[in-house]
């Protein structure tokens, strides 16, 4: 189950930057698909790094928000770390953009951790409870795992900018 939050962009009518988005972000997804799974989404990595995140003046970005919130790294570290989490977020495309195998693989993640057995707890005892994640990795995986154990998973989401991708 999910809820989408804030304001809805069904009916805007997609820019010409977003088309042109949309149909290069679907032609790396055709040629990638064509690999298998794993090999998949070490490409989306490899593409987002060295391709997207340069060219959409991501690394820059990556770049001045590291500078605030870890002002002790040198430029180097910064410039490291931005291509490991530009790595990151192609790697995470690519899973979503890859659902059946992701799900596959997600649902082997073992469900343990601090706060499972409260987890349990509530839903044996027919209580809901809200679990909020940060972006490390792929949020989904924590999502397949627990519907796997039995849990009941909604989420909220905020609509993609451009329209078409959100469709697809």
């Amino acid at each position: 189950k999910s809820l989408e939050m804030g304001k809805s962009n069904k009916s805007r009518k997609p820019t010409i930057l977003e088309r042109l988005e949309f149909a290069l972000v679907r032609a790396i997804l055709g040629a990638v698909h064509l690999m298998p799974y794993r090999r998949r989404i070490a490409a989306m990595g490899w593409v987002m790094q060295r391709v997207i995140a340069p060219l959409a003046g991501y690394n820059r970005r990556v770049r001045e928000n590291l500078e605030l919130v870890a002002p002790e790294l040198s430029d180097d570290e910064r410039k490291v770390m931005g291509g490991k989490i530009a790595n990151n977020i192609g790697r995470m495309l690519g899973e979503l953009f890859s659902p059946k195998e992701f799900v596959e693989l997600a649902r082997e993640v073992p469900l343990e951790g601090p706060g499972v057995e409260a987890l349990i707890e509530a839903r044996e005892a027919g209580r809901p409870v809200i679990i909020l994640s940060g972006h490390f990795g792929n949020y989904d995986v924590m999502r397949a795992a627990l519907i796997k154990n039995g849990f009941d998973v909604g989420g909220l989401y905020r609509r993609i900018n451009n329209p078409l991708f959100h469709e697809y």
